[in-house]
């Protein structure tokens, strides 16, 4: 029987919204290290939060989720159908964690839908009934702290989403073999690859992870799904090669035009260990998507691999490292005289120096063309033999016109909203 005095130490904890507090008070409770994970195994608790000399309890260290060969050990020792048959707390003491004994509960919301698991390590310790129905206690406890986090995202697929963000992380890149991810996984996931990073497009309103997974579950053979770095990243398999385009693939975008999420896309890929660099395609397109402010609910990696690069550049270079002096009078000169040399320049450089069609692209008479070359070459210094140079320079000063502009847009949308 668990005392009231028991019942106290855990509603005081459960007053502060903290788990790790509450982590803390079933400690206090139970007398067993206590560790929390959620479905994907990133351990949301973990009180004593130190090395244990317990192998599980410690192979946490990177992003605080649990090693994907755990989650392989669980699945071969039928820990996950013996916790659903019980629905309540078991004490594991076989296979693996014969020496290693530990009492477990699924953490579930009040609809069913399960959150993650909680584990107290019962190592040396004589394990009595009252244990059992206080490791039920402190599993509600949980349950009601990550049912009511606003920024929990539920998955689908547990083990499955417990792979992809091993991949995503890195964990499996050196060794991808069929005895390092879940056979499910395995089985279920055949390239060709699609690779999503998604988000709301409204930053107050994050949906539910297993619904975007849903979305696309309709329109790929298989979706599945993990939350990583604050994104929601969806692995779609077995994606048929004319997949954009297609009648499919035009309801996905209206799909996720209606319910308000953004989502970059990676290329398409035949090899989950380019996992991690398709993330990175992914994740660049979707902030290209918005920085810029574009309205594609999808946008495509391939169509802004410019942008992706001159954004890269402006990440790491100093301003105004890339201008030329030269370039820098003749833009000078043009704010004092009122005069269109630079822009003159950029379309002749990119007309590949066909002055007919650089008139025409400008509006302006052959003549009038000729005139300002001839102005431009008495003040600039620069040539034909450099037109990487120049194609690169007026690239990234179309580039940080278009980001003024989505900011300019930004800032009046932001006004717009305030006066409301």
């Amino acid at each position: 029987m668990v005392g009231s005095s028991y019942y106290r130490i855990l509603f005081e904890a459960l007053r502060t919204r903290s788990m790790a507090e509450v982590a803390r008070a079933a400690y206090e409770i139970l007398h067993m290290p206590i560790v929390v994970t959620d479905i994907v195994y990133i351990v949301r608790a973990k009180y004593p939060d130190v090395p244990l000399d317990d192998e599980q309890w410690d192979a946490n260290k990177m992003n605080r989720q649990i090693e994907p060969r755990f989650v392989k050990i669980f699945t071969e020792d039928d820990h996950f159908s013996r916790h659903e048959q019980a629905g309540k707390a078991i004490l594991i003491d076989w296979g693996y964690f014969a020496s290693t004994p530990r009492l477990t509960v699924e953490l579930r919301s009040h609809s069913g839908q399960l959150l993650g698991y909680l584990s107290a390590l019962a190592t040396g310790v004589d394990v009595q009934e009252w244990h059992y129905e206080a490791t039920d206690i402190v599993g509600e406890a949980f349950s009601m702290l990550m049912e009511a986090d606003a920024g929990m995202k539920i998955a689908s697929g547990g083990a499955s989403s417990a792979a992809l963000f091993a991949l995503l992380n890195g964990d499996l890149e050196e060794a991808i073999t069929a005895d390092s991810l879940p056979v499910d996984f395995v089985e279920a996931n055949r390239p060709p690859y699609l690779l999503f990073c998604a988000c709301p497009r409204n930053p107050h309103f994050v949906p539910l992870e297993a619904y975007m997974g849903n979305v696309l579950a309709k329109y790929f053979e298989c979706a599945v799904q993990a939350d990583y770095n604050g994104y929601l990243y969806i692995l779609a398999s077995n994606v048929s090669k004319d997949a954009r385009g297609s009648v499919r693939g035009n309801m996905l975008v209206e799909e996720l035009d209606r319910q308000g999420l953004a989502s970059g896309v990676s290329r398409m890929f035949e090899d989950l260990k380019e996992v991690r660099l398709r993330s990175w395609e992914a994740q660049k397109a979707l902030e290209i998507n918005t920085k810029l402010q574009l309205s594609e609910s999808l946008s495509h990696y391939e169509d802004y691999i410019a942008e992706i690069a001159f954004d890269t550049l402006m990440s790491v270079l100093p301003e105004g490292a890339l201008e030329h002096p030269t370039l820098a009078c003749l833009k000078r000169h043009d704010a004092d005289n009122n005069t269109e040399y630079l822009k003159t320049l950029e379309a002749y450089y990119c007309c590949d120096f066909d002055k007919k069609l650089t008139s025409e692209v400008l509006h302006i008479h052959r003549n009038t063309l000729q005139y300002r070359l001839s102005k431009i070459k008495e003040l600039l210094v620069i040539g034909k033999e450099e037109p990487y140079y120049m194609l690169l320079y007026f690239g990234m000063e179309n580039y940080q016109n278009r980001l003024a502009a989505a900011d300019r847009k930004r800032i009046g949308d932001d006004r717009g909203e305030k006066g409301r």
